[in-house]
């Protein structure tokens, strides 16, 4: 069997997908340093959703047109018998195509038959690099026609460079994902007409968007020490226990609301947890912080979509909220949404979890002091 690459070039393409985690460039050009170790014709990076088999990010190079990796990942991606697969590999785990699909499954493959004899391609070697729960990332390796199979050289490098693939590849998804949040996230809020404010228990401010900053000019509210404050003293003890029990204080962690009457205006004041594993946490100061929405109950509530998105709620999980409000049973929601009890029971949790509540009735109660559960939901 061939030798391995000498320490210093290990150490080097090592290097390389570390360097990768905060630069794609370096990140695409580190898998085309390992594309010639193990003499590839060309690779394919894609990011899979797990629920469907769906592409939902991907990357190649390659030198044939460019509408060949297209065509691929519209109409061969979820038929291929490789990805059926890599599917069932853990992350760190290899996929030798020849190891499980002889020739005469090749010969009746579309994808061999057709599309790789097309671009003059045929053995794959594939690694699972990253998985969630939600996705998987996975890095396909393709040797040309005319080339073996890949062997047990093949093997041995990619074993003796698993670690740290399968780390750098955990740590550029972290470092993707959070990129994304950020970009979506406080940006978001910035565009919305309510009052957005994250804070500590104590009402310290960390956030406010340019509608919550305009209500520290309303008289019902101030900004005393950095502190976001009501001035009335009954409601600032009370939009003071909803902070401390956003914040886990007591070791429970739970959301709540009040709304303030002033002549004809009402607003409401929504006070929520944002929990260690939100988006908006992990491009935060590490502390307990709450979501304060501000509404005028007498404007448009807060598209459920957007607010859903704030806090961290699935699209599922939003409508199963609007449904519990307005009435509805588990059982009836999960008739609508064409799903199992069991699968609907599983949303409840997750919904119940992340909004803090502890009871399927503090979920309604919860939802019906929310300006929003009116509003349409896609």
């Amino acid at each position: 069997m061939d030798a391995l690459p000498t320490p210093a070039r290990m150490e080097e393409i090592t290097s390389q997908f570390y360097d990768g985690v905060l630069d794609e460039n370096a990140w695409r050009g580190a898998f085309g340093a390992l594309q010639v170790l193990l003499g590839g014709a060309m690779f394919h990076h894609m990011t899979m959703d797990e629920s469907d088999g769906a592409t939902r990010e991907h990357f190649a190079s390659f030198e044939a047109p460019q509408d060949k990796v297209q065509e691929y990942v519209l109409h061969h991606a979820r038929s291929d018998e490789r990805m059926g697969i890599a599917r069932r590999l853990g992350v760190g785990q290899l996929m030798l195509d020849h190891e499980h699909f002889d020739a005469k499954a090749m010969s009746s493959s579309a994808i061999y038959s057709d599309w790789l004899k097309s671009i003059g391609l045929r053995h794959t070697l594939g690694i699972i690099l990253h998985a969630d729960g939600s996705c998987r990332d996975m890095i396909g390796f393709v040797r040309a026609s005319a080339d073996p199979a890949y062997g047990p050289h093949e093997q041995a490098l990619c074993q003796a460079l698993m670690p740290h693939l399968t780390r750098a590849s955990t740590l550029h998804a972290r470092m993707h994902q959070l990129a994304r949040h950020a970009a979506i996230g406080l940006a978001a809020m910035d565009g919305l007409p309510q009052g957005i404010a994250v804070v500590d228990a104590l009402g310290r401010i960390q956030y406010l968007n340019p509608a919550a900053a305009a209500v520290t000019a309303d008289r019902r509210w101030c900004v005393q020490y950095g502190r976001l404050q009501l001035v009335d003293s009954q409601a600032q003890a009370h939009f003071l226990q909803l902070l401390q029990r956003a914040c886990g204080a007591g070791g429970l962690t739970t959301g709540g609301a009040l709304r303030l009457l002033d002549g004809g205006a009402r607003v409401s004041v929504s006070v929520l947890p944002l929990k260690p594993r939100h988006a908006l946490v992990q491009v935060l100061p590490q502390a307990p912080w709450a979501l304060v929405v501000i509404a005028d109950l007498g404007r448009a509530g807060v598209d459920p979509a957007m607010l859903g998105e704030l806090l961290g709620l699935t699209p599922t999980e939003v409508r199963l909220a609007l449904a519990v409000a307005a009435g509805k049973t588990v059982k009836n929601f999960a008739a609508a949404e064409g799903c199992s009890w069991h699968t609907a029971r599983t949303h409840l949790r997750n919904l119940l979890a992340k909004s803090g509540c502890h009871r399927q009735v503090e979920l309604v109660q919860w939802v019906q002091s929310l300006p929003w559960v009116t509003g349409p939901i896609s």
